[in-house]
């Protein structure tokens, strides 16, 4: 379901950060919400992680949305965007120990997103930074009419979560 002033995606979305173009499919029973914040994701790591793949399976219990992987298939970079379970948010913690794990959510009233990030942070010990952005309401004025989105103007509210050490 669409909230107000979300654009209706006619089942995907084409987006360019530099001079990297990517379309962002709307699968089945995705809303136009999740594809939105994939793609700000995308936008706001592509530099830091030129290699960024996208709902690309890798073997785990999970798929990312976006990921970017080192050697001998380690992940350096997990990216979820939307509703996030509590399981999934607790296995990747346990699972993501080294790499950055991001969060993308859209801004809410009573977000106590952050909250459950913290939970199961506290029972594992990291060595990779953990972020939950969240996203105004305006989001989708980050894209212009031609696809192109300027990461540098994507404000996200951010909250980082530090390596931790039992």
């Amino acid at each position: 379901m669409r909230r107000p002033g979300e654009r209706a995606l006619p089942g995907k979305l084409t987006v360019r950060v530099g001079q990297r173009k990517h379309v962002f499919a709307k699968g089945a029973g995705e809303s136009e919400r999740h594809v939105l914040l994939k793609a700000l994701l995308f936008a706001r790591y592509v530099g830091q992680y030129p290699d960024l793949l996208v709902e690309r399976n890798i073997g785990q219990r999970y798929k990312p949305d976006l990921v970017a992987l080192g050697s001998h298939q380690s992940v350096r970079f997990w990216a979820e965007s939307g509703v996030t379970s509590r399981d999934k948010v607790h296995w990747l913690v346990r699972h993501v120990r080294d790499g950055h794990l991001v969060f993308g959510r859209q801004s809410g009233a009573s977000d106590t997103f952050p909250a459950l990030v913290a939970e199961a942070l506290a029972r594992e010990t990291r060595h990779g930074l953990v972020e939950v952005l969240s996203f105004g309401e305006d989001a989708w004025e980050a894209i212009g009419p031609d696809g192109a989105i300027d990461p540098d103007t994507l404000q996200p509210t951010v909250r980082r979560f530090e390596a931790t050490g039992r």
